[in-house]
């Protein structure tokens, strides 16, 4: 044991103020999963917060104490930083912390004469629990130092922690006998990073800013979580007029995260430490081989080591010390200093070495990104042409684009066969308008080739197709086949697999289908499956098309990043399947990831289908603006690109939004807006996924039935239903049976309306829908209702449990009694009266205004708005917002 001596040192009063733990700010987050239960602490005898700067460990560590203190236990804190920190005045730092444990618990006041006990034995001898917080650790310099943390925990009683903070590994404290023994509980930056939730958290409730779904996720890719950085991104959003831009920009070549970067980290490298990790920039990850054989004259290892047990932002990967990978912001912010720092060439150079390493290895998708960058371009074109091919057939597009894109434009101009391959990574993630452009190239104007004219010919009907020209690309795909045997096996499969998707559109199923495919390209599955799908879903075969879309959005694509592999054309389809069971959440995250990527390649169906049910989802939540928004943003991006079906879909969906607010006026003058005699003829002689569910007839019946006129309900069901058995829409018969069934019952007719529901509720439970009955809202949920109440266990569906099961399911599901229709008589006018500023937010709401934006139209707190709405609920005795409206229209309130 030390012989520490209890003395009072000279200028005790200048360390005290090394024993003051941090205070509490408003300016934090609360990190919850960094607090653990006091029971859990029982076999822990070390806690250990070990990252670089900025990853918030001071501030986790006073969480942690007040969250102790709570407890009951006592906490004595010690800051050991500064350049006045002697290696002697770390004992009498600890003595005045032990004697603040001491008090804490009722210790002695007076000092008893006599030879003190160290305060290592006085440790010993605390009764109450207790947790002795050390912070920045790192700055001990003394080699006893070490031996005094580890003497302190070696002799802390079982009632007793220690609680460390540093940005370096502690050396000689045991580690791997306290790990191995369930005794250390560690904090280490993977979990000390901020996740999405609490970034989001951090933005909105400290930073106060609110940013969507996709910039909230490219925001969290940029930091990875790291504390600092998102505190420099945020105070940089808040000068910022665009936030996307910004995001495109922040990284390591920031000023702030630069300035941050090279004080906090750089600045302490040794110089041969700082030009390997220069070098090695070039490189995403590091690994040990692949590190010596970019920089042959350091010893990798040692050097990978030493970086990642010292405060820069290099994380090991393994157990094995191979692999590190280096932080974004850090590898951005060396990247951009290379050319200054490196001899003129040296860049390109190690560059090359890593080319050479991968070709090696036979791993030739690193190795042409490095041969691109290294500028040798005929060893990246030799390595393209046959690699190239393989990521089409795989459907890892962008990657592909982004090489082709590097290439100088006079060397891709005298390769035909690459500059069609751009066209058809171009087509598939920028958009047909781009493709067409690469095929006006003049050096595709004189092609002789058999097989390069076969592949532009198999390109034309796609981007037809993608242009919302349905039998052009029909047109086109005949020539295509006329010419398909020289054209490679992905432009034969992908223009067969089109051509069977151009005649169901076009409700060509009883011509002659093409032949089946010569291949089983990951690409040709995702597509055969989703095209299929697609036709099984209108065939209302939901399950068998949930299945089929279940195995391409699975299938690989590209980068698992993107949510599901990154594979739009299954995934969007397959993320409605999710809605429709009632996943809403899975739903949202991965349209949120999917709908830029289909705006982008012009996939007119899925960006309908996606920005729609995004709106839907976010109604339900009650995110009314952003509900509107999103269908702003679909407008918009169709105006722009002179697509009139899908400003369609926005105003379609517009007007369920307006009649789901109880608007029935705006929902009608939509509809209005919206009568183009030549668009919805030529959609409905095509099967449209998009348009399945959703036209202009649709919309008017479900207005009809919302403003109970089940007479003009009726009158246009009829056609309607006709039409859709005629063209084999059976999922859209089964859902105006359902209407015509809502209808029938509004209009009295209840045994009539139970006859036409009941073989909809038996196909629609086999097929386990969900959303597609609660959608419609009021009509459909009061005709369940009153089917439930007229007694259908005793008819035939009450003998088939699986049914039972799903129809309770489904009435759990229904809103309470607003949207189930109860038929008491709504009283001519409210409870109590109505004050102004509550009749003002009864106006606001029905014209769709969230919370925040009364809020911030009214200028009042959140929680006000929330009492008025609480008050106009009670005086108006209904439960909901979207009751209330409907209500105080009843009562003429409001128009």
């Amino acid at each position: 044991m030390s012989a520490v001596t209890g003395t009072q040192p000279k200028g005790a009063a200048a360390l005290s103020l090394r024993l003051r733990p941090p205070g509490e700010s408003a300016g934090q987050l609360e990190r919850r999963q960094l607090l653990p239960d006091p029971a859990e602490l029982a076999p822990i005898r070390l806690v250990l917060f070990r990252a670089p700067s900025g990853y918030g460990k001071t501030v986790s560590m006073g969480q942690m104490r007040r969250h102790l203190m709570k407890a009951g236990y006592s906490t004595a804190w010690i800051t050991l930083n500064g350049p006045d920190l002697q290696p002697e005045t770390l004992h009498p730092l600890l003595d005045l912390a032990v004697s603040q444990l001491e008090a804490a618990e009722g210790g002695p006041a007076l000092t008893p004469p006599g030879p003190q006990p160290s305060p290592l034995e006085r440790l010993v001898t605390l009764q109450n629990p207790f947790a002795l917080f050390i912070d920045e650790a790192e700055t001990i310099q003394d080699d006893t130092a070490p031996d005094l943390l580890r003497e302190v925990l070696a002799e802390l009683p079982d009632n007793g922690v220690l609680v460390i903070g540093t940005r370096r590994i502690p050396q000689n404290l045991g580690l791997a006998r306290l790990r191995l023994r369930g005794q250390l509980l560690e904090f280490r930056p993977t979990e000390l990073r901020f996740t999405p939730e609490e970034t989001s958290a951090f933005l909105i409730g400290i930073e106060k800013l609110t940013l969507d779904q996709e910039a909230l996720a490219r925001l969290q890719r940029r930091t990875e979580g790291w504390p600092a950085a998102l505190r420099m991104a945020s105070s940089a959003m808040r000068r910022q007029g665009a936030i996307p831009a910004f995001l495109d920009q922040f990284d390591g070549t920031d000023q702030a995260v630069g300035d941050y970067l090279t004080e906090q980290f750089l600045r302490e490298l040794p110089r041969p430490l700082w030009q390997f990790l220069l070098r090695t920039s070039v490189l995403q990850d590091l690994s040990v081989p692949l590190c010596q054989a970019v920089c042959p004259e350091t010893d990798a290892r040692a050097a990978l080591e030493g970086l990642a047990s010292s405060n820069a932002l290099i994380t090991r990967l393994d157990g094995a010390g191979e692999l590190y990978r280096c932080h974004n912001l850090l590898l951005s912010h060396l990247r951009a200093r290379l050319s200054h720092y490196l001899p003129e060439g040296e860049e390109a150079e190690l560059h090359r070495r890593a080319a050479a390493w991968f070709e090696g290895e036979g791993r030739l998708v690193p190795a042409i990104d490095h041969r691109l960058k290294a500028g040798d371009y005929p060893r990246a074109i030799a390595h393209l042409r046959g690699e190239g091919v393989r990521l089409l057939q795989t459907g890892q597009l962008r990657r592909l684009s982004r090489w082709l894109s590097l290439l100088p434009a006079d060397l891709l101009a005298a390769a035909p066969d690459l500059l069609l391959m751009q066209a058809w990574t171009t087509c598939l993630t920028i958009g047909p308008g781009a493709a067409r452009q690469i095929l006006a190239h003049p050096a595709l104007q004189s092609l002789s080739d058999p097989s390069h004219l076969a592949e532009a010919a198999c390109l034309r009907p796609m981007i037809r197709a993608m242009e919302d020209d349905f039998p052009g690309a029909e047109t086109e795909g005949h020539e295509a086949m006329a010419l398909m045997a020289s054209a490679s096996p992905y432009a034969r499969a992908t223009t067969r697999i089109l051509l069977a998707n151009i005649r169901a559109t076009l409700d060509r199923a009883r011509l002659a289908e093409p032949a089946p495919l010569d291949d089983d390209q990951p690409f040709s599955v995702i597509y055969g499956e989703s095209v299929q799908a697609m036709s099984d879903l209108q065939d209302n075969r939901f399950l068998l098309a949930k299945a089929r879309l279940r195995i391409a959005a699975t299938t690989h694509s590209d980068t698992a990043a993107d949510g599901l592999n990154g594979n739009v054309w299954a995934g969007i389809p397959y993320a409605l399947t999710l809605y429709e069971s009632g996943n809403l959440t899975g739903t949202s995250q991965i349209l949120r990831l999917q709908l830029p990527l289909a705006l982008q390649a012009g996939f007119i169906d899925h960006a309908i289908l996606a920005a729609c049910h995004l709106s839907r989802i976010s109604f339900h939540f009650g995110e009314v603006d952003e509900a509107f928004a999103e269908l702003v943003r679909l407008e918009r991006y169709g105006s722009v690109r002179n697509l009139p079906r899908v400003v369609a879909g926005a105003g379609l969906e517009r007007a369920r939004l307006f009649q789901a607010q109880g608007n029935l006026r705006a929902a009608r003058e939509q509809l209005r807006r919206l009568e183009d005699t030549a668009l919805w003829e030529r959609i409905a002689s095509q099967r449209l996924l998009a348009n399945d569910l959703d036209t202009l007839a649709l919309a008017k019946i479900r207005l009809h039935l919302q403003e109970e006129d089940p007479a003009s309900a009726l009158r246009l069901i009829g056609p309607e239903l006709t039409g859709a058995l005629g063209h084999r829409r059976h999922r859209r018969a089964m859902l105006l049976r359902l209407l015509e069934a809502a209808a029938r019952y509004q209009a009295g007719a209840r045994p009539e309306a139970f006859r036409l529901l009941q073989p909809v509720l038996s196909a629609a439970a086999r097929e386990e829908y969900h959303r597609l009955l609660l959608d419609e809202g009021r009509p459909v949920a009061r005709l369940l209702e009153g089917f439930a109440a007229q007694g259908w266990q005793t008819g035939a569906l009450s003998r088939d449990a699986r049914f039972g099961a799903w129809f309770g399911t489904l009435r759990a599901a229904l809103a309470p009694s607003e949207e189930s229709g109860s038929e008491e008589e709504i009283p001519a006018r409210p409870l109590d009266a109505l004050t102004a500023k509550e009749l003002q937010v009864l106006h606001l709401l029905a014209e769709g205004y969230s919370n925040a934006a009364m809020s911030e139209k009214l200028f009042v707190s959140d929680s006000t708005v929330r009492t008025h709405l609480r008050n106009i609920n009670s005086k108006l005795g209904t439960a909901s917002r979207t009751r209330a409206v409907a209500v105080a229209r009843q009562m003429k309130l409001i128009p």
